[in-house]
């Protein structure tokens, strides 16, 4: 059973690395679509390896001494796990740092078609004036 889990939850990481790497590069292109075209897809994989990750745990506290239980492929198959969160960790980072940007063009963009007026965290709505005022 360790070993299903384990493959199971390397293909679930798998599988994440390759939409983030799609991600990243439809959100360098403003493809915008497409990645929330694949964000049920990516909750999906998400779900089924944490569903994994709690079932391989279980499996790993059952046995007595984890070092000597473990075969020689279980121990190769966790350690691909551990570089494959890894990889899918510095993925997030970089795909993060494109999202702030995005939401920082995005907020600045609206703030200056719509003109709101900040008061510290209270946000009052434009008047009708403000948002039909055009600036050449």
């Amino acid at each position: 059973m360790i070993k299903t889990y384990l493959q199971n939850a390397i293909k679930d990481i798998t599988k994440l690395i390759e939409i983030t790497n799609k991600d990243i590069e439809d959100a360098k292109q403003a493809n915008h679509d497409n990645i929330s075209n694949r964000v049920d897809e990516k909750n999906h994989l998400t779900i089924s390896f944490e569903t994994n990750k709690s079932l391989l745990n279980d499996e790993l506290t059952k046995l007595p001494d984890l070092a000597s239980s473990l075969s020689t492929k279980d121990k190769e198959l966790l350690e691909e796990l551990k570089e494959n969160l890894k990889i899918l960790k510095e993925k997030n980072k970089i795909y993060a740092k494109f999202i702030i940007k995005l939401n920082e063009f995005y907020t600045s963009l609206f703030d200056e078609m719509f003109a709101l007026n900040r008061e510290g965290y209270k946000v009052t709505n434009a008047t009708p004036a403000n948002i039909l005022k055009v600036s050449a």
